[in-house]
């Protein structure tokens, strides 16, 4: 699958760290990649520290993963908006209560995003960040 992925990214495969979820019953996947250059130093550190790092992930996906533990996201859910530490905003899509789709916005951005899609009467509704 990585090899997949690779034609939508501006990577050679060689050079990411990848994960995917799969579901072999609805034959779809979601996959997740970061350059390994980057991390590589921190994960050798860790590990001669005893450490061993079995997985890579976004933060993202471990909130999403507490918030199904926790309930809070049900089948239903199309999108769960997490405002991150700084000016960005992610936007999970989902269906059938699983990751489809990862969207990560500057906050300004995806303000001015809805402003231009949210309507009411042909009046925009006001958003305040």
């Amino acid at each position: 699958m990585l090899y997949q992925l690779e034609e939508y990214l501006l990577m050679d495969s060689e050079m990411l760290t990848t994960s995917f979820e799969v579901d072999s019953h609805k034959r779809t996947a979601i996959g997740c990649a970061v350059e390994s250059k980057p991390i590589k130093q921190a994960i050798n550190d860790l590990e001669l520290q005893g450490i061993m790092v079995g997985g890579i992930c976004p933060e993202i996906v471990l909130v999403y993963q507490a918030l199904t533990d926790q309930n809070q996201i049900k089948q239903n859910h199309q999108f769960l908006l997490l405002r991150d530490v700084g000016e960005a905003i992610s936007i999970l899509q989902m269906y059938d209560g699983k990751i489809i789709r990862w969207h990560l916005y500057d906050s300004k951005d995806i303000l001015d995003l809805l402003r231009e899609q949210v309507h009411v009467d042909n009046e925009i509704i006001s958003i305040r960040s």
